[in-house]
């Protein structure tokens, strides 16, 4: 059993069984909450990977008064693109933000990089559209 990379799989070999559960709370490339079932029978075991969809406006109106956008604006705004949308926008935010941390020769940790990021991703768009209709 292994997780964190937050992309779920079963993988049989050798009569071995390897299983990432997915993600409950920060999907990649889903749109959809999973989580594993992992059936253990004396020497044999089976695994299932779950999936059940995300009630988005449910999660939308929850998410803004958590107060995760008033200690991480950023992540928390890429949290949200990715349960929106299904793509891996905390990812790209990631990767651009080390892109251009390389490009000034400052860290990574600057919050104006994040903020940049997220605005070149389009970040802030597929928000202020998913609140409009929630």
């Amino acid at each position: 059993l292994c997780g964190h990379s937050h992309t779920s799989f079963v993988d049989e070999r050798y009569g071995k069984i390897m299983v990432n559960s997915g993600s409950m709370g920060v999907p990649v490339s889903t749109t959809e909450t999973e989580f594993a079932i992992i059936d253990i029978e004396k020497q044999s075991a089976k695994a299932e990977i779950v999936r059940v969809p995300y009630n988005v406006k449910e999660i939308i109106s929850e998410f803004v008064p958590s107060g995760l956008f008033d200690k991480a604006a950023t992540w928390g705004k890429t949290i949200m693109a990715n349960i929106i949308t299904g793509d891996k926008y905390n990812q790209r935010c990631v990767h651009r933000v080390i892109q251009l941390a390389n490009e000034r020769k400052s860290y990574f940790d600057d919050e104006k990089l994040w903020e940049q990021a997220a605005q070149e991703l389009g970040i802030d768009y597929i928000i202020r559209e998913a609140l409009a209709h929630v």
